[in-house]
């Protein structure tokens, strides 16, 4: 089926597509900046000379004081020849120090994956091949924002950062061991080389770190040294007579856009961590922390994992999309491109279930007026097609193979998962470094010179680590009050699920959002419908309830109004009957959401500890305990924040550049809730005086 797309708008949000075009030699060129990708004399021959040996890799690699991750920060990925070109060195460097490869690079013209595959071919050795196909089978869908790419089992990772370099270099947060300067040359594209840009990458270069380009233009030269880098001429490639290579070494202090820590904790550095709730949020941690090669206790206070809301049937996945681009929307994007690739990673793991499928998923319009705005908003938002595509009714009703009321979006990549299956997949995969506590309490947390205790009810030490994560919804907020600190708000929603059967003749061919959900469960003889999900405040009845079933028989007559009637045992009358004969299954869970429905990602607040200033406050000035985070309050996005929380904390711990822009970190910061109060007190303090 041919679906409607929007009619002479870009194929992406805030991104210009590059177009795939040669010169007459066969040098692939840009006709926006009429300018070659790389030199005429070898692409991977100057990225070798200027780039890898200009900054003295792979030696620095070999003789690395450091075992954590090398960090490259990259102006204008292009091709991808100079990340393709490293990514082999790294390979062939057996005897190197650093364990991860992380390579950052800023690109505001991408090409799609089928172009990058053709022009890649046409000028790479044979020998690099697999790479290229490495590359190009992992091209994220191409969206404004960082798209984290792993290769070689997480040893190399490519952070694509598409949009504006301008936009894109306030956001990032890291410090690069060296520096690759590209892009189209200084004449022809002459805001890639701005003082801003040299003042931008200043802020994320690391003490000494060095740098490599291939121009000497005057200006390029002198807004370097302005920022901070000491430069000089090198021997350029081929016929180029000169290159430039330098190292930062500011003789000023400089103001870094670092990402917000806990305080030291310590001198021991273990990389030991204890992770409480065994849900998707602590699971997801205690997954991505072993790979990476930390030792993670895990404890719960139930005698297996996935309890909660991480135990219902199925949980549907997908991004939120608002004209506005806001927070919730970016930060939303993050999480469900982050949580595909999470979900791939575990098929390996034999389930009992099947732990997702990415059928597509319908967002249907609740009213023709809604239809309407959200078919406008995908026309001026024009996303992908890859990512989300407007649907009429009739397109809608087809794609889900029953009459739907209204048409609405089309997410071609979302779909459903089962939350326990994941936990139970993560927990297998993590290995002897993962150890577990189940049926443990953790009662109370006590600091202890260089680590935390978590101690059960009878005062006994169930286990110890530097590290603490939170990630028990709502029982966090019991252990922080024990600290004495700002307690972050949250709420407790109860949700009521119910499962309806049906004759095999109807399906469902992929699951649909709006008010409410509906999902087809799989491998069953029947077809069993999945609908939800109530969503009841100050509600704590862990029984289900007539009003909440009555309001799942809504939501499904609404969405799908002519599927048919379910199959029912006697004669029993679905309005106003719950009985256990008519249902297969009632299920009744306990979201934690927090006020503004973000979720709590980051270090604590320690407010016994801060002294505030006539100067105001940022989330900066705010002192945190020593290693002790929070992951919570993911209310009813747990598939697609546990990766995200998971990804940044692990990024954060290890030092490594972190996968989402800061101004979406600010907006999920713990202490954010704490600091919105503290300034609308001190406005009214002043406006009083």
């Amino acid at each position: 089926m041919t679906l409607s797309t929007p009619q002479n708008t870009p194929s992406t949000t805030s991104l210009t597509l590059a177009k795939r075009a040669f010169r007459t030699n066969g040098a692939p060129y840009s006709p926006v900046f009429d300018d070659i990708y790389h030199s005429v004399e070898g692409a991977f021959e100057q990225a070798e000379h200027v780039f890898i040996h200009g900054n003295d890799l792979p030696a620095r690699w070999i003789h690395s004081s450091s075992t954590g991750p090398f960090i490259i920060l990259e102006t204008g990925f292009g091709l991808g020849v100079n990340f393709l070109a490293t990514w082999a060195a790294w390979r062939q460097t057996s005897n190197r120090r650093n364990t991860r490869l992380h390579i950052v690079s800023i690109e505001k013209h991408p090409f799609t994956r089928d172009d990058l595959r053709e022009l890649l071919l046409h000028i790479a050795p044979s020998s690099l091949r697999p790479l290229i196909h490495e590359l190009c089978q992992q091209w994220p869908v191409l969206t404004p924002g960082l798209h984290r790419l792993e290769f070689d089992a997480g040893q190399v990772v490519l952070t694509l950062c598409l949009g504006d370099i301008h936009a894109l270099l306030p956001q990032l947060q890291f410090q690069a061991h060296a520096i690759y300067l590209d892009g189209f040359s200084p004449d022809k594209n002459p805001e890639m080389w701005t003082a801003k840009v040299c003042n931008g990458i200043a802020c994320l270069a690391a003490k000494q770190a060095t740098l490599a380009t291939y121009t000497v233009a005057g200006a390029v030269r002198k807004s370097l040294i302005q920022a901070g880098f000491e430069v000089y001429k090198a021997l350029g490639f081929k016929k180029k007579r000169s290159m430039l290579m330098g190292h930062f070494a500011p003789k000023w202090k400089i103001r870094r856009s670092n990402p917000i820590k806990s305080s030291s904790y310590g001198q021991s550095h273990k990389r030991h961590a204890l992770v409480i709730g065994a849900g998707l949020a602590g699971c997801s941690i205690s997954h991505v922390l072993t790979q990476r090669g930390w030792e993670v206790s895990l404890l719960e206070q139930h005698g297996r994992a996935a309890q909660h809301a991480s135990g219902i049937s199925l949980g549907l996945f997908h991004p939120v999309i608002t004209l506005d681009a806001s927070l919730l929307a970016r930060a939303s994007r993050a999480g469900f491109l982050l949580a595909l690739q999470h979900f791939k990673k575990l098929c390996t793991v034999q389930t009992e279930c099947p732990l997702y499928k990415a059928t597509g998923l319908l967002k249907i319009a609740k009213n023709e007026e809604e239809a309407s705005l959200l078919y406008t908003q995908c026309h001026q938002l024009a996303f992908p097609e890859d990512f989300a595509v407007p649907v009429t009714q009739q397109e809608a009703s087809l794609l889900a193979g029953s009459a739907v009321p209204y048409g609405g979006w089309y997410f071609p990549q979302g779909g459903w998962a089962c939350p326990a299956a994941l936990c139970h997949a993560q927990l297998s995969q993590a290995g002897p470094a993962l150890k577990t506590y189940f049926g443990q309490q953790v009662a109370q947390l006590t600091w202890n010179t260089d680590e935390w205790h978590a101690v059960d009810v009878a005062g006994r030490i169930i286990a110890h680590a530097p590290i603490v994560i939170l990630a028990n919804a709502q029982n966090a907020s019991s252990l922080l009050a024990l600290l004495g600190t700002h307690i972050p708000p949250t709420q407790t929603i109860r949700g009521q699920l119910t499962t309806l059967r049906f004759p095999a003749s109807h399906t469902l061919h992929l699951p649909l959002i709006g008010d409410g959900h509906i999902a087809q469960l799989p491998h069953s003889t029947h077809t069993e419908l999945l609908i939800g999900a109530s969503y009841d405040r100050d509600n704590l009845n862990r029984q289900p309830d007539l009003q909440s079933h009555q309001g799942n028989l809504a939501r499904f007559t609404k969405l799908l109004p002519n599927f048919g009637d379910p199959l029912i045992h006697g004669a029993i009358d679905l309005k106003t009957d719950l009985n256990p004969d008519t249902l297969l299954h009632e299920q009744v869970a306990f979201r934690c959401a927090s006020r503004d429905r973000l979720p709590l990602l980051g270090a604590i607040f320690q407010e016994k500890a801060w002294q505030p200033t006539e100067a105001g406050a940022h989330l900066n000035d705010l002192p945190r305990f020593p290693g002790l985070y929070g992951a919570w309050a993911y209310g009813s996005r747990g598939l697609i924040w546990a990766s995200l929380g998971a990804e940044y904390l692990a990024a954060q711990l290890e030092g490594e550049p972190l996968p989402i822009e800061r101004s979406i970190l600010a907006a999920l910061d713990p202490a954010r809730f704490f600091l919105r109060q503290f300034r609308h007190s001190s406005s009214i303090q002043s406006a009083s005086k």
